[in-house]
C-alpha cells in the first residue's frame, strides 16, 4: 500500500528472460523502489496511499497488513512506518504493520552485507519498538538476499522486543526460511515456490500457530 510509482517498466527485463535475482543486482525491484521512497515525503505518500486503501475497501477488503521495507535505511524505514500509523488514523480499515527492513541489501552496504543486518538488529529494531510502529517483523530469508544465520539473528532480535516474526522465504530457492518459521512460530512464511518433502514433512509436525486479532477488529 505505501510506496512511489509503479515498476512496470521491469516486466520488459523479465520478458527479456532475466531473473528476478538478476533485477535486484542491477538496482531494480526492491531497491527501485527504495530510491522512489527515499525521494518522496510522508505526505506524498499518505495521500497516495490513501488512494489505494479507498480501492480495496470499495472492493470489500476489511483489513490490511502494511509493510515497510522500501527504505533500506532506518530513516527511510521508520518514515514508512510512521506513514502506516497516519493510515490507521485517517482509514477505517483495520491496518497492520509490519517492519521489513531486511526486505534487501541497500547498494551502499553491497559487500558489507552483515554490517547492515547489525544496523537491523542494533538500531532499526529497537528504535521501530520503542516508538510502537510496528506489531511484526519480517525477513526476506532467501538466495541473494538474507542468509538462515541472518534471519535467525534478526528475528531473534525482534522477538526480543516483541515483534512476532514472519518471513519471506523459498521464492528463489531452498533457503531454510521454511525451517525457521516452524522454530519460532511464525505467524506466516510466504511465497514457497520452492518447498519439497522435507519442508513439507516438517510443517505436518509443526504446534498450530496462534491466531492474530488486532484490537480494531471484531466479530
Amino acid at each position: 500500500m505505501v510506496y512511489a510509482g509503479s515498476r512496470e517498466i521491469e516486466y520488459i527485463d523479465k520478458i527479456k528472460g532475466l531473473s528476478y535475482e538478476e533485477i535486484a543486482q542491477r538496482g531494480g525491484g526492491i531497491l527501485n523502489s527504495a530510491k522512489r521512497i527515499h525521494d518522496s515525503s510522508e505526505e506524498e505518500l499518505v495521500e497516495q496511499a490513501m488512494e489505494r486503501l479507498h480501492e480495496i475497501m470499495m472492493l470489500g477488503t476489511g483489513a490490511v497488513e502494511i509493510k515497510s521495507g522500501y527504505g533500506l535505511t532506518t530513516e527511510d524505514e521508520l518514515k514508512m512506518l510512521s506513514v502506516i500509523q497516519k493510515l490507521k488514523k485517517l482509514s477505517p480499515l483495520t491496518i497492520v504493520p509490519t517492519f521489513l527492513g531486511a526486505h534487501a541489501v541497500p547498494l551502499s552496504f553491497r559487500g558489507r552485507q552483515g554490517d547492515y543486518v547489525d544496523l537491523i538488529i542494533n538500531e532499526m529494531i529497537p528504535m521501530v519498538a520503542s516508538e510502537g510502529l510496528a506489531d511484526f517483523i519480517d525477513v526476506f530469508c532467501d538466495k541473494g538476499f538474507f542468509t538462515e544465520e541472518e534471519t535467525d539473528r534478526m528475528l531473534i532480535a525482534g522477538m526480543k522486543y516483541g515483534l512476532r516474526p514472519k518471513i519471506h522465504a523459498n521464492e528463489l530457492d531452498y533457503s531454510g526460511g521454511i525451517q525457521l518459521g516452524v522454530k519460532y512460530n511464525a505467524l506466516s512464511v510466504d511465497h514457497l515456490e520452492y518447498t519439497g518433502d522435507d519442508e513439507l514433512k516438517l510443517c505436518s509436525i509443526a504446534k498450530p500457530c496462534q491466531p492474530y486479532f488486532p484490537e480494531r477488529l471484531s466479530f
